[in-house]
This record gives structure tokens, C-alpha cells and sequence, in this order.
């Protein structure tokens, strides 16, 4: 296991969740965390801490998909090798939960997890079930009517999954739901018009997180953000991105573009909320056409009272696919040097 510090400046989620890539689809993913960069905004540079590049074994990082911090423990899901690695802020004290296969307890295309406490739920796309594992043993599964690589979570024994109708975009299933069983799902959120219904069923998937009482449905292809009270499922408030430089200037490219209806531009390709702040992992479009795309800020946004925008973070590297946030650093997957990175938060002033 390579595990590498760093005291200087270094330089998909998913299918590089940003470069382009469904039909003729382009999905395009933003750059740049201390001291604060001249910007309408502010904007901290981060300073890399550390990296990981392989498993103790020697095998590397191949696909994280999704990212988790949870009581001083870093959780990640690499789809390739269908597994959630666990390892303490020091890359140590590693761990394995899942395998693959087709039995009990194994992964067969696993898309994404989320955990709460000891718990981790491992959203399986090959089973179209939930597999749950307590202090790394597997105890049971349940079945849920979707199975995709959008963030989802667990609120007591529900599951809140991305799933597209043509009205809404989250549906809520009981663990112990049965399999076509529609009746007992619940169907909600807002959806936007795209321009035609297949655009609709594409672009309205959403990262879905939570904080104690809402809900926010981040889509990855449009400036607008949605509250949700996690029990009424009521819209209670909504944030235009396009008040933020960075997404303004991603408009603006898009815009200029040829229009293609089986085409379409990401802006934002992850979406991680903690302690009262939602954070976006966002793509810069504007230089795309010179080489200048890159995946590497994150918005900080405060939910309370409204959704406001609080700084902007720059990472260092390129180009990244999934991250998280513990309460000192950002931990994220750079997909241009192939390596788990540990950077340090710093304080605004």
C-alpha cells in the first residue's frame, strides 16, 4: 500500500461521471484550497496532506464511485473491484466490506453505499437490492425499485433513492418493501423541463443528501437546487447556481454550443452535505475547447437559514470524480493522477 505526504503543492464520478460520454452524450465536470484568490467569490486554495494510490495488496484504485466520512473512518466504493474499502484519516487501519459474486452477501455491480454508524448499505445495480453489513459482516438485503450510481440515503428504515417519473424524481421504499409493490412507494420532488421527455428522464436524476430534517436534490446538468422536508416531502426552498460565477460562466458556454437534443453538459458531479454546509463538486467549461476543462472546485454552500453560498474551495489537482468532508480536510478521488487525496481544509477569514 503506497502512502505518500506531501508539504508542497501537487498538481466519476463514475464513467469519469464528467467527460463525456452517453449516446453522443458530453458530460463535462470545474478547477482550481489557504489563502483567498482575488474572485467576486472567495475562493481557498487547498494544500495537499497526503495521498494513497493502492490497497495493501498492491492492486490500485481503479473506479471510486462514492466517498463517506463517518466517525473518523473513510469509506470508499470501487466499482471495479466490488468492494467498500475502510480506513481510518491516515490510510491506515484498513478494511474490506463486500466481494464479488453472486451469493449472499456478495456485490455483483455495486453503484453506491451510504453509511449510518456501524451500518454500511451497499446499493447492488446487478441485484437491484441493498445489501447491509454491520461492523463489516453482512446481515441481510432488501429489495428497492431503483438501482443507480446517484447518492442516496437511509433515514431510519427508509431508503431515498433517485427515480425519475415523469413528475418526480425520488421515490421512498421501505426496507421492507416488496417487489412490484407500488402502491406503498412514495413518489416526489420537482422535476425541470429539459426540452423533451427523454432529456427529462436523464437530467432529473439527482444526488440526493440529507441533513437532520430536508432533503437536497442536486441535479448534475442544471443551476437549480431543491430543499425537501425529509418527512412532508414538500418543497421548501430552492437556490439558483447561476447567481455563482463559476456556474454562470458554465451557462454561458453552453449556451454558445450547437444544441443537441441527445447531448448535454454536467456541471455538477458529486454532492456531499455536513454539519449545516452542502458541498458540490463542480466542473469549469469555459477553456474546454482550449484543454483547460477541469473538475477540482467545490462549492460550500450554508443551509440555514437559506441556502447561501460561503466560499468556494480550489483543490489542486485537475481533474476529480467523488469526495467527502470530515470536520479538517476534504478527502477526494483524483482521477488525473489516479490517487485518494487527503487535503486540508482551511479556514476562511
Amino acid at each position: 500500500m503506497l502512502i505518500m505526504s506531501a508539504s508542497f503543492n501537487l498538481l466519476d464520478r463514475k464513467r469519469l461521471k464528467g467527460l463525456l460520454l452517453f449516446c453522443p452524450v458530453w458530460v463535462l465536470l470545474f478547477w482550481g484550497c489557504g489563502r483567498t484568490v482575488e474572485s467576486p467569490e472567495k475562493v481557498l486554495k487547498c494544500e495537499l496532506v497526503s495521498y494513497i494510490k493502492s490497497y495493501p495488496d498492491s492492486s490500485f484504485f481503479s473506479q471510486v464511485g462514492t466517498m463517506q466520512y463517518q466517525d473518523g473512518k473513510i469509506y470508499l466504493l470501487d466499482e471495479a473491484r466490488r468492494d467498500v474499502a475502510v480506513m481510518d484519516l491516515e490510510f491506515s487501519d484498513f478494511s474490506l466490506i463486500g466481494k464479488p459474486g453472486d451469493g449472499p452477501g456478495e456485490l455483483v455491480r455495486p453503484v453506491g453505499f451510504y453509511v449510518e454508524k456501524d451500518t454500511v448499505y451497499i446499493l447492488d445495480g446487478g441485484t437491484v437490492n441493498v445489501k447491509r453489513y454491520f461492523d463489516s459482516e453482512f446481515i441481510s438485503s432488501f429489495s428497492v425499485p431503483a438501482a443507480n450510481d446517484y447518492r442516496f440515503f437511509m433515514n431510519k428504515d427508509t431508503i431515498f433513492l433517485s427515480a425519475v417519473t415523469d413528475s418526480t424524481f425520488y421515490t421512498k421504499s421501505a426496507e421492507s418493501w416488496q417487489r412490484g409493490d407500488l402502491f406503498t412507494l412514495v413518489l416526489a420532488g420537482n422535476v425541470h423541463d429539459f426540452g423533451n421527455a427523454r432529456r427529462n428522464m436523464v437530467l432529473n436524476q439527482r444526488h440526493l443528501v440529507k441533513d437532520s430534517t430536508s432533503l437536497y436534490g442536486i441535479t448534475s446538468s442544471s443551476s437549480l437546487l431543491g430543499k425537501y422536508d425529509l418527512s412532508s416531502n414538500k418543497q421548501v426552498a430552492t437556490f439558483d447556481l447561476s447567481s455563482v460565477s463559476l456556474i454562470k460562466d458554465n451557462l454561458t458556454y453552453e449556451g454558445s454550443q450547437p444544441y443537441d437534443p441527445k447531448s448535454y453538459y454536467t456541471f455538477i458531479s458529486d454532492a456531499y452535505a455536513m454539519n449545516g454546509y452542502l458541498y458540490l463538486l463542480c466542473s469549469e467549461l469555459k477553456d474546454r475547447d482550449k484543454g483547460g476543462f477541469r473538475v477540482n472546485k467545490i462549492l460550500c454552500l450554508k443551509t440555514e437559514p437559506e441556502l447561501q453560498l460561503d466560499v468556494i474551495y480550489a483543490l489542486p489537482g485537475e481533474i476529480y470524480t467523488s469526495f467527502c468532508v470530515t470536520p479538517d480536510y476534504i478527502f477526494a478521488t483524483n482521477y488525473s493522477n489516479e490517487r485518494i487525496e487527503k487535503l486540508a481544509l482551511p479556514v476562511s477569514d
